[in-house]
């Protein structure tokens, strides 16, 4: 190897999407609810898509994304978190005024 010889590469730097693993809880009630995702990735400035609608999450870190908010009938969502920059996480399916515990098959 030449020490005198040096050279120049492009170097291209992806941000890496966020990860969902679990929603707390899997179902809301109709009316005022706090929404807990538990994932990996999240920056400051991440967002929330429900069902593709852009929400404000009240806390965000690196781990943990809490959303507040109200609804006002039962319905299944789609629940997505992206940062600044990158592409949504994987979706998980959340259930509205549907009653049980589980997760929703997608």
């Amino acid at each position: 190897m030449d020490p005198t010889v040096y050279g120049t590469a492009k170097v291209t730097v992806y941000n890496v999407p966020p990860s969902i693993g679990a929603l707390g809880p899997w179902t809301l009630p109709v009316g005022p609810w706090v929404l807990r995702i538990d994932g990996t990735g999240f920056v400051a400035g991440a967002l929330v898509l429900w069902n593709n609608q852009v929400l404000t999450p009240a806390v965000v870190t690196p781990t943990q994304v809490t959303l507040t908010g109200t609804t006002s009938a039962s319905a299944n969502v789609l629940i997505r978190v992206v940062n600044p920059g990158s592409i949504p996480s994987n979706p998980l399916r959340l259930g509205v005024g549907s009653g049980g515990g589980t997760p929703l098959p997608l």
